[in-house]
């Protein structure tokens, strides 16, 4: 799973990227066979000024599923980072079961129908 960090607005320390990183790992770490990349976009919008003036998308590339997009504004970014991986881990626990499920009806349609058919000739 590869994991890529970009800042704007700010000077992006690698203590912050690392953070980032290492929570996202651990809480993609169960899909990491689907997971193909990761993209985080962590940006400053006022600079040093006080208030909701960061933001965090993260951007998760699964395969066979469509892009899961998570994205939250906050204060701090320490809180924000806890609160957009928590929100990304789940949606892709959801998305990632609903394409299991949507593929088990799938087969399972296709081979009771295919039987169906081979009974009757």
């Amino acid at each position: 799973m590869l994991i890529q960090v970009n800042g704007k607005g700010f000077e992006l320390t690698q203590e912050l990227r690392n953070e980032v990183t290492h929570k996202l790992e651990a809480a993609l770490d169960k899909f990491s066979d689907r997971v193909c990349r990761v993209n985080v976009f962590l940006e400053d919008e006022n600079g040093p000024k006080k208030g909701l003036d960061k933001s965090l998308r993260v951007v998760i590339d699964i395969e066979r599923i469509p892009m899961i997009i998570v994205e939250e504004k906050g204060e701090v970014w320490h809180g924000l980072i806890d609160q957009v991986v928590e929100r990304a881990s789940y949606t892709a626990s959801r998305q990632i079961d609903r394409h299991r499920s949507r593929s088990n009806r799938t087969s399972v349609a296709g081979k009771s129908s295919m039987s169906l058919n081979w009974s009757l000739e």
